[in-house]
């Protein structure tokens, strides 16, 4: 049954689409089911990269500590996603630390196990590269947004990027899924929780967002991408 549980799991996640039945089966075989409370480290800087990562319920934070010791979120990591994955590209010892963001069931599948998997099925190759690049071309475009971008254009640029990538319709809107604070906002777009709350009201009260407990919908997301491309 457990096999079972973790095979469903599996077939959920869009980066395993392109396996067989059996291989779905043969790699849940392999897998191994965590829980981890919110607030719990699963991996930390420096740590060996001996484990690839499913996320199947929950939210995982991806971070790094900056020179003044200040938290960088890098990413939130949203059920179906796969973390840890550098492991897979010949990362030794992790270059960034992954936390719970709240109560969240992982599969822990062993580097070489995986690798296995990887290096024989190049569809499932070409689809952990290609997340890779997405990844590594986000944080680049956040870095120039830091640099040039209004705290307003790179709120809804986050937004944007996060309604296109973890959002479900709802209604006339699209749902964030992963529960971000307006602290975790903040962090992600390099300004302080005060200023984020300021602009989200604004975002709010135009008819962009709603907002309710960690939960964000776009309302209109032609207009949020406008305002998120406005330098561009």
């Amino acid at each position: 049954m457990l096999v079972d549980k973790k095979y469903w799991y599996i077939k959920r996640s869009d980066i395993f689409s392109v396996m067989s039945h059996e291989e779905m089966e043969r790699l849940a075989a392999l897998s191994t089911m965590c829980e981890f409370k919110k607030g719990t480290i699963i991996y930390l800087l420096d740590e060996p990269s001996e484990h690839v990562y499913l996320l199947k319920e929950g939210t995982i934070k991806i971070s790094r500590l900056g020179g003044d010791g200040q938290e960088i979120i890098l990413d939130i990591i949203a059920p179906g996603e796969i973390f840890g994955e550098m492991a897979l590209l010949g990362e030794d010892s992790r270059s960034t630390m992954a936390q719970a963001a709240e109560n969240s069931l992982i599969c822990s599948i062993g580097k070489g196990d995986f690798f296995s998997f990887f290096s024989a099925h190049n569809d499932l190759a070409f689809k952990v590269l290609k997340l890779v690049g997405l990844k590594r071309v986000e944080i680049e475009t956040r870095l120039e947004e830091l640099a040039y971008c209004s705290v307003s254009e790179r709120i809804a640029s986050l937004l944007t990027r996060m309604a296109k990538r973890h959002g479900t319709k709802e209604g006339k809107g699209i749902k964030i899924r992963p529960r971000l604070t307006h602290r975790d906002i903040a962090f992600l777009v390099g300004a302080s929780r005060e200023t984020v709350t300021e602009q989200l009201n604004q975002m709010k009260a135009q008819g962009l967002i709603d907002t309710s407990f960690m939960s964000i919908t776009v309302r209109d997301p032609e207009a949020l991408e406008r305002l998120a491309s406005k330098r561009q």
